[in-house]
């Protein structure tokens, strides 16, 4: 971020109404931007608490839907969760996967458009929007969105399942259709690694994390539990000291952390 900019934007934690009720209260707050939902679910009252603080102080609420969007109702989560932001933005998940962005909100905010430069060397490309109109049909005559859910919560429920059953102790996370485990007692990198690597011995490329998607057919998801089920039963019977023996190359490098 250029110096310029320091300070304009402040980060606050989910779920952390208090800490955000303090910056609003003391800054000058003009947006706030932040995701419905990543790992853990919104507490009873925060979302709407935060609607409260925007409207009180004039601020925009802008939801970042790029990745919750279409993972359970057909939309932003937001529509599931009953509060509706001033913006919202949805990502690539609009076309499956072909490059297209939209943003949505009120007329009133969204006005402000009118009177801004807006510019794009892609002005003219079709695929984007064409594959968006494809996808979002396939998307509702399928009711891929409650699929996706489904299909993730299987997975949570089996994650957990094979745990119990080897020993292993977990904890899982997410949303249902961007799922995730950690285990508990052993570095996470350390382990991320070892588990990416013993499913890619076995035919699966996959590790921490899933991403549901309605190609998850039952027997898909049998054969990955199948090879999940061994690694979780080596992993039972392993310490970092081991995991580093195993893992000649070294861990997985750490990404960006979040607040989320």
């Amino acid at each position: 971020m250029p110096r310029a900019l320091r300070g304009t934007s402040i980060p606050f934690r989910f779920n952390d109404l208090a800490g955000l009720t303090a910056i609003m209260d003391d800054d000058e707050v003009g947006v706030i931007y932040m995701e419905v939902q990543r790992n853990d679910p919104p507490a009873p009252g925060f979302l709407e608490g935060v609607r409260a603080l925007a409207t009180k102080h004039g601020a925009v609420l802008v939801f970042d839907e790029c990745t919750s969007g279409f993972r359970r109702p057909m939309g932003g989560m937001h529509l599931h969760y009953g509060v509706d932001p001033d913006i919202a933005t949805f990502g690539k998940t609009l076309g499956n996967g072909y490059a297209i962005n939209a943003i949505i909100g009120r007329t009133e905010v969204m006005q402000a458009a009118q009177t801004t430069f807006i510019s794009s060397t892609f002005w003219t490309e079709r695929i984007g929007p064409t594959a968006a109109l494809a996808a979002l049909a396939a998307m509702e005559q399928e009711d891929a969105p409650a699929r996706v859910h489904q299909i993730g919560v299987n997975v949570q429920q089996r994650w957990q399942e094979a745990a119990t059953a080897a020993g292993l102790d977990i904890t899982v996370g997410g949303l249902p259709a961007l799922a995730n485990y950690t285990v508990t007692g052993l570095d996470p990198l350390l382990v991320k690694t070892y588990v990416t690597k013993r499913l890619l011995d076995q035919g699966f490329l996959g590790g921490m994390s899933f991403y549901a998607s309605v190609a998850h057919t039952d027997a898909v998801l049998d054969q990955y539990f199948e090879a999940l089920d061994i690694v979780m039963g080596e992993l039972a019977h392993l310490d970092d000291a081991a995991l580093v023996e195993l893992l000649p190359d070294g861990a997985a490098q750490g990404g960006f952390a979040r607040l989320t």
